[in-house]
């Protein structure tokens, strides 16, 4: 809704225009000097319509802003900034009607908000009230808290005197406000001067509340003129107050007001910065030129650019809404009590005669009544306009207060002794479910993780036996693990980095383990010494996922104890105390429990669990053995070309004569029998078979598989003298062999006899004891790998995780038991920031909930 026709607003400069022309009329329309008997067409603005309008929203704006509501949401306001000695006081004086305190330097030390209207029975009074939105430390409050300050002033005289103790009495938060009213301007002389606690500044606010037959409806708040000569700190709260009033989030309909002296240049004026700096496109900012009769005769330059200025001709300082220019009473003037119509007399006599103002066309941009007129319109448009959305903002505002008071935990309602048994009581039961898995199931589910994680690693720790001389020149064998999938044995290298343990090296250990054994007989040493090498791994992986659970454990117990005693700092420290002392000690417990449980895994090396070992070592030995025969497929070293040669049985061949990678191809007694190489080959190497009675072809350039490896001696047979050489004998078919041997064993009651099961009887002795050995070792493996991994996760839990669910309430009541009723109550005080927070919360509901009742309850169907 416009508020005036735009067929009432004339031509103006574009640097000064309105949008929507919404108060143009009020721009140059003529004010007389009895407002009693101006009457004028609708649309003016004393029309009685619009008188009534204003009326009520004034009354809203004032209502909202003694709410708070400017801390809110965005209401619409004015704010005057100036610095120093720029004329603000004075202007303040010109569009208020009263006086306010001149001092020398800064008279103005807190926020006053000045509100204006038209009496009802044509009666001047003013009213002044406290309003603080902020504590003594400086944070903003929930709910701003109202004070009436003075009963109501009749005298104009009088109002100096009461702004000056107000003042003071912000200024002295220490002192209770009735000190001062009594006190005369001698009196608070001496008090700002003697008592060092008196505050330079404030940012709670002086509400004064003016009626006044001759007043305007208008609302603005005059903050204090922006310092040079000050400490730094109140340089900065005074700069800091300016910029969080005139900018921020919520500025956008806030209009800033600034006091230009006409005696400076602009561009030196650190008000006219901040409101560049808070409005850089000049669209709320309204620029009212002061002084403009002290400027002197002479000064042509200076009086030429502020003319340019006022009629828009600077574009780099050209802002919307323009600017307005005032003469204000001097200090002649306001010693001798001129009345407000001899003021404004003098005022239009300066611009009238005086050039250049006299020559400038729109003359509605000179005086204070135009433009409070001005300011009234610009004002009571902007808060009718924002109506709707206030009201969405401060539901908005409240819905979200009231969401975030609900996450604040409830105060204590019980006595100290129940409430905190009660608590106890929950936190505990809390733990239990947790570590129990009925409730913050993730605890479970990441232990049953770290669990299966602890499982791998031990694996991982599996001697990686392999049986060749020198496994560098095979692969790495692949075998089914537990779960029937082929995994190579070299991704188990163990940690320490002992890795493959091949043929020569458990001669090695074997050979250092002798000591007076007959012959024959492996020392149990050597089984020991192989078994030790894993076991002395699992230390890590045990400590490992300890440390693991132990800062699950730790994670859950702080969760909860946040839950059930953040509110209580005293409390959540004492009741953290006791439960750290417990934890600490269920973990030296547990602790002591898992090195028992890997000493076990050292000495002695046993098991009753025979059935598996035996089971596991007769897989390993097929493993093995099968391995070893067919070792040529696992052969990855470079393959020289032998000379061709027949091939003849001899005698166990010397060291000194014994082939080095790849070996010749030598068959000799069982070895042939055993199976050293494939049979199906022996053909490639020209060899008769007597059975088939083939006669052998001639011999060709043979493949590193088509070669047997020679075996070792055994450490026996590195004592004994060298057996002699039998005389060559032809090779037999190894596979008939083979196949007559195992049907000759099923015969005998063997029925599941196989090539599988007749392989270990098939090794060389001098690899068979090694064969053997590497199968017993990784049988026990298992089985103390099975061990491990139950027995390792079961202790940590019964141990850590129950033992503490178990006595921690019993440790919990029998120390809150002695404490006195008074160290209770103690320690059940609540947090002083929830408590700060709530209480901020709930005056911002309440006060907000007031906001929207009254937004509700306006008359939104008013004619204007």
């Amino acid at each position: 809704m416009s508020l005036t026709p735009e067929s009432a607003a004339p031509s103006v400069s574009p640097s000064f225009s309105i949008s929507n022309s919404t108060a143009l009329s009020a721009l140059t329309m003529e004010v007389p000097d009895n407002t009693d008997d101006f009457t004028v067409v609708e649309g003016a603005i004393f029309t009685t319509d619009y008188a009534r309008r204003c009326k009520e929203l004034m009354s809203l704006h004032s209502a909202l802003t003694s709410l708070g509501a400017g801390s809110v949401i965005d209401l619409p306001k004015i704010v005057v900034i100036g610095g120093q000695s720029a004329g603000k006081s004075s202007l303040v004086e010109a569009v208020s009607g009263i006086s306010v305190p001149r001092d020398a330097g800064t008279c103005t030390r807190c926020p006053m908000e000045c509100t204006m209207g038209p009496s009802s029975d044509e009666r001047w009074y003013c009213d002044i009230t406290l309003r603080f939105e902020y504590d003594d430390i400086g944070i903003r409050l929930g709910s701003p808290k109202t004070e009436v300050f003075c009963p109501r002033i009749q005298k104009k005289g009088e109002v100096d005197l009461w702004l000056r103790r107000a003042q003071m009495a912000m200024l002295s938060p220490h002192k209770p406000h009735q000190d001062f009213t009594q006190m005369s301007q001698d009196d608070l002389r001496y008090v700002s001067g003697s008592d060092s606690r008196v505050r330079k500044f404030s940012r709670n606010t002086i509400c004064v509340d003016i009626k006044d037959p001759e007043a305007t409806n208008l609302s603005f708040l005059d903050l204090p003129g922006l310092i040079q000569n000050e400490t730094e700190a109140s340089i900065k709260l005074v700069k800091n107050l300016v910029e969080e009033n005139i900018g921020g989030l919520k500025s956008d309909n806030t209009l800033i007001l600034v006091a230009i002296p006409m005696t400076d240049d602009m561009e030196n004026q650190q008000a006219v910065l901040l409101a560049r700096n808070a409005d850089p496109q000049g669209l709320r900012t309204i620029g009212v030129l002061t002084k403009p009769d002290m400027l002197p005769a002479g000064a042509t330059n200076a009086r030429r650019k502020w003319k340019d200025i006022l009629e828009g001709n600077l574009p780099q300082h050209s802002l919307k809404l323009g600017y307005y220019c005032v003469r204000l009473s001097d200090d002649d003037e306001r010693a001798r009590n001129i009345s407000r119509s001899e003021a404004q007399a003098l005022s239009d006599e300066f611009f009238e005669t005086t050039p250049p103002w006299c020559q400038l066309l729109d003359q509605a941009r000179f005086g204070i009544p135009s433009f409070v007129n001005s300011m009234s319109a610009l004002l009571v448009d902007m808060i009718e306009k924002n109506l709707p959305k206030m009201r969405e903002d401060v539901a908005a505002q409240l819905n979200k207060h009231r969401r975030e008071l609900l996450t604040l935990p409830l105060p204590a309602t019980n006595d100290p002794s129940t409430e905190i048994l009660l608590r106890v009581t929950k936190f505990c039961a809390g733990l239990s479910g947790a570590v129990a898995g009925d409730t913050h199931k993730d605890l479970a589910q990441r232990n049953r993780a770290l669990y299966h994680d602890f499982k791998l690693s031990v694996r991982k720790t599996a001697p990686d036996f392999r049986p060749f001389d020198d496994h560098r020149k095979y692969s790495s064998p692949s075998y089914p693990d537990e779960d029937g999938e082929q995994v190579s044995e070299s991704s188990s290298a163990n940690a320490d980095g002992t890795g493959p343990l091949d043929l020569s090296y458990v001669r090695s250990v074997i050979k250092r383990s002798i000591t007076w054994e007959l012959p024959d007989h492996v020392p149990f040493d050597a089984t020991k010494s192989l078994i030790l090498q894993f076991t002395t791994l699992w230390r890590a992986p045990v400590v490992a996922c300890f440390e693991a659970v132990f800062t699950n454990l730790s994670k859950i117990v702080d969760l909860l104890l946040n839950t059930h005693f953040k509110t209580y700092k005293q409390l959540l420290s004492h009741v953290g105390n006791i439960v750290n002392a417990e934890i600490q000690a269920c973990k030296a417990d547990t602790l002591k429990i898992l090195e028992k449980m890997l000493a076990f895994e050292q000495v002695p090396i046993f098991t009753q669990n025979t059935h598996y070992l035996e089971e596991k070592g007769r897989l390993w030995l097929k493993r093995y053995c099968r391995v070893q025969q067919d070792r040529d497929d696992y052969w990855e070293a470079p393959k020289p070309v032998p000379p061709p040669a027949p091939v003849t049985v001899s005698a166990k061949p010397s060291d000194a004569s014994r082939p080095s990678s790849p070996p010749t191809p030598v068959v000799s007694g069982l070895g042939a029998a055993a199976g050293w190489g494939h049979s199906a080959r022996l053909g490639q190497w020209g060899v008769d078979h007597p059975a088939s009675g083939k006669k052998a072809k001639k011999a060709k350039s043979m493949k590193s598989s088509d070669y047997i490896e020679e075996p070792p001696l055994s450490v026996y047979e590195y004592c004994s003298p060298p057996a002699p050489a039998p005389a060559p004998v032809p090779l037999p078919d190894v596979r008939s062999h083979e196949e007559d041997a195992i049907r000759s064993l099923r015969s005998a009651g063997y029925k599941d006899m196989n090539i599988e099961a007749l392989a270990p009887a098939l090794i060389p002795r001098a690899y068979r004891e090694k064969l053997v050995i590497m199968s017993k070792v990784r049988a026990y493996f298992h089985v103390a790998y099975k061990r491990i991994i139950d027995y390792v996760p079961l202790a940590i839990e019964h141990e850590l995780n129950q033992s503490l669910a178990t006595r921690l309430q019993e440790s919990l009541f029998k120390d809150l038991v002695k404490e006195s009723k008074e160290r209770l109550f103690e320690l059940l005080s609540e947090d002083p920031g929830i408590t700060t927070r709530r209480k901020f919360l709930q005056g911002r509901v309440e006060t907000l909930t007031e906001m929207q009742d009254r937004l509700a309850s306006f008359r939104r169907d008013s004619v204007m």
